[in-house]
């Protein structure tokens, strides 16, 4: 109880700051600086009320995956599971028909961590991907990162859960930071031999968005711009 009251008190607090800014006619980096407020914070609350603001308007549903793991030794097949996947250490998944292929790819990949697996950048085809093309100091954390993505990237909002890749000099090492609903998070490599395929930049471009797929690749040290591709229809942007 005393928890959600400090939660109320913080909303009504933030709500007061945006509202105070938007009739500042500040820049939310200058109203933050004079209140002494850390933008990030800022940025997280912009969001978060929103958030809420929509759930309170549409009070949607929760939502569950239609999942049954089962022993790989039950055997049998249920009507209403035309997927069945196997997973290694002895377990399958029957998912059934209109499944959200998003969130199944979640479950999936706690599932492997859960069972030994390997841990992965877990992405969903449609995330954005922005790469910069300058090296970067991998000694920056969470705020060094997000004053890059405003500041040198030029995003407006870095909170819209994107992803911002980063690389070093000598490209053995990167960075991956994006807004995780509740807070920012940062994916952190480093390779012990060789480096990253990174894109070329196009000119004197300061970002490059790649594909989720091709995040991947390149985490996996393969050169996107060297795999052969079928025609695939693309919306126009």
């Amino acid at each position: 109880m005393a928890r959600r009251q400090r939660d109320l008190t913080l909303e009504r607090t933030w709500r007061k700051h945006l509202e105070r800014q938007r009739r500042s006619g500040q820049s939310i980096r200058a109203y933050c600086r004079v209140q002494r407020l850390r933008e990030s914070a800022f940025y997280f609350w912009r969001q978060e009320i929103a958030r809420r603001d929509r759930e309170s308007a549409t009070r949607p549903g929760p939502a569950f995956v239609p999942v049954a793991v089962i022993d790989a030794a039950a055997g049998g097949r249920a009507a209403d599971a035309p997927i069945d996947i196997r997973l290694a250490g002895g377990l399958r998944v029957r998912v059934r028909a209109g499944c959200d292929r998003g969130l199944l790819a979640e479950v999936l990949a706690l599932l492997r961590g859960a069972r030994g697996g390997p841990a992965m950048l877990t992405l969903p085809p449609s995330t954005r991907v922005f790469v910069a093309t300058r090296p970067a100091d991998m000694r920056r954390s969470f705020d060094g990162l997000l004053a890059l993505v405003r500041d040198f990237l030029g995003h407006d909002d870095p909170l819209a859960g994107h992803l911002f890749v980063f690389r070093n000099k000598s490209g053995d090492r990167l960075k991956v930071l994006w807004w995780d609903r509740d807070g920012l998070a940062i994916f952190y490599k480093r390779l012990e031999e060789g480096g990253f395929p990174f894109p070329m930049p196009a000119g004197d471009a300061k970002e490059v968005e790649m594909t989720a797929a091709d995040l991947q690749l390149v985490l996996q040290g393969i050169d996107p711009a060297k795999v052969k591709r079928t025609k695939r229809y693309q919306l126009t942007k």
